[in-house]
């Protein structure tokens, strides 16, 4: 294995163990009593964020400074290593999550969904990237259109999903009152308990609604809404209390990360039924962090307010109600707890593999032949060869010049002290031409354009024995 191989691998470990460590420290705090049981903390998933906001920046960005080439580039190598990272990692974890379920806490399995949020870490790692070990080949043509197509339905889809949430808060919001005090004293209680910092949400009933719920991405705009009927003191607690564990978990973020994640991958009918998954174990989580501790009637009250629930979920808001499978297994889980590992070792091998693979698949497209991608169609007779005295230069040119290139996406670091590697200086009528050859990989800088270093696929590799016989060892 090569130099830059070992450094990724040090990398994501150092990555893995430092993310698998501060989950430990979370979890091990998280719902835990406080002050001699006179408060909790809930801690909320720190890696909540939007994937394809976070990309359109990145493609901003280099669009501001880099211009509109380079921009499109970075945004093509983005979205396809991005697509087959979520791709793949979301079909494994769909796979595993049964198991997982029985043995890690529900904390750990939310965040477990959110971790390729991890990829903004990813950008910075990129500099460890060396040659992919797969490359797809295709046609720049084919590329661009398949980037365009996939876009616009990731765009529509979220436009979609914010649509659909603006329309359902309005039409829950609609009409409803504040609840009566009785309900805002113990609102005040549950939010006491759980420390709760910061502008406190508005509690609300409206007849609009069946279960209670939450809603608002900002907590300007949160919102805890009950529907219009009675609760006991005891209901009412444990009812409260779920909203505002949801509320300090971010959960709605949580969803609206997740959202993000079904757009990048909206024609993939895996990534939708992981995403249907991953919003039962939100509830999951949060039905563990309410009855932590809690004795059997408590806990018996509570699955009671599951059967007796069952609404409507649409958008970026959180509920109480259940159906179907997910209902008989959240029950279980309620009345007959399972004892589960926290769950930090599994998140941090997911981010060690997750880091270790970004990047291994490459997309090759566009180019063209050397005569036009690195001699930029002039004469090669006007190209002179610098700093390598007695080589065949002609020999030299024109292998270069016959050479299929195909620009790769993404930018690569080469080992050029484990890798087979041969940098030559050409001068010529675009001035100065820098070109490194690897095994499979060809570097191109014309020092008078953008000084921006192009690496492009050879699809049938390099001929070392041609490039030794023209220039010597």
């Amino acid at each position: 294995m090569t130099g830059w191989f070992f450094t990724r691998i040090a990398l994501a470990a150092l990555f893995g163990v430092v993310v698998g460590a501060a989950i430990a420290v979370r979890m091990e705090r998280n719902g835990k009593e406080r002050n001699g049981g006179r408060s909790r903390v809930y801690w909320a998933y720190s890696y909540a964020g939007c994937i394809p906001l976070f990309i359109l920046a990145v493609w901003l960005l280099n669009w501001a400074f880099y211009g509109a080439d380079q921009a499109m580039d970075v945004l093509l190598a983005l979205c396809f290593n991005t697509f087959l990272l979520l791709f793949v990692y979301y079909a494994i974890l769909s796979l595993l999550m049964p198991w997982l379920r029985e043995r890690i806490s529900g904390w750990a399995c939310v965040s477990l969904w959110l971790l390729p949020n991890v990829l903004y870490i990813i950008q910075i790692q990129r500099f460890a990237a060396g040659m992919p070990l797969f490359v797809i080949v295709t046609s720049g043509d084919w590329a661009f259109t398949l980037l365009s197509i996939w876009l616009a339905g990731c765009c529509l889809l979220l436009l979609y999903k914010i649509a659909e949430h603006l329309v359902f808060r309005r039409r829950i919001l609609r009409g409803a009152v504040e609840a009566e005090p009785e309900a805002q004293a113990l609102f005040i209680e549950e939010l006491e308990l759980a420390q709760f910092r910061g502008r406190r949400p508005l509690l609300l009933r409206s007849g609009a609604v069946a279960t209670p719920l939450s809603i608002g991405m900002f907590r300007s705009t949160l919102r805890i809404v009950l529907p219009e009927r009675a609760y006991s003191e005891d209901e009412l607690r444990l009812v409260l209390r779920h909203e505002i564990v949801h509320i300090c978990h971010d959960d709605a973020s949580a969803k609206f990360s997740l959202v993000s994640v079904v757009a990048m991958c909206w024609f993939n009918p895996l990534v939708w039924l992981a995403m249907s998954r991953s919003a039962e174990d939100l509830e999951l989580s949060c039905d563990e962090a309410v009855l932590f501790g809690a004795p059997k009637d408590e806990r018996r009250r509570y699955a009671d307010l599951l059967l007796s629930t069952a609404g409507d979920a649409r958008g970026f808001t959180t509920c109480l109600s259940a159906t179907g499978r997910s209902l008989r297994y959240r029950l279980k889980n309620v009345m007959q707890p399972p004892m589960k590992a926290g769950g930090a070792l599994a998140i941090g091998l997911a981010v060690f593999f997750m880091l270790l693979c970004f990047g291994q698949v490459a997309l090759a497209y566009g180019g063209g032949v050397g005569r036009d991608v690195i001699f930029n169609a002039h004469e090669l007779s006007e190209y002179r060869l610098q700093d390598e005295p007695g080589a065949d230069e002609e020999a030299l040119i024109e292998y270069l010049a016959s050479l299929e290139l195909r620009e790769l996406t993404g930018s690569y670091d080469f080992d050029t002290f484990d890798a087979r590697h041969r940098g030559f200086r050409f001068e010529g009528p675009q001035g100065e031409v820098y070109v490194g050859l690897y095994d499979n990989a060809v570097e191109v800088l014309i020092y008078s354009e953008d000084r921006r270093l192009h690496t492009y696929y050879v699809p049938g590799g390099v001929d070392w024995e041609l490039v030794t016989a023209a220039v010597g060892a």
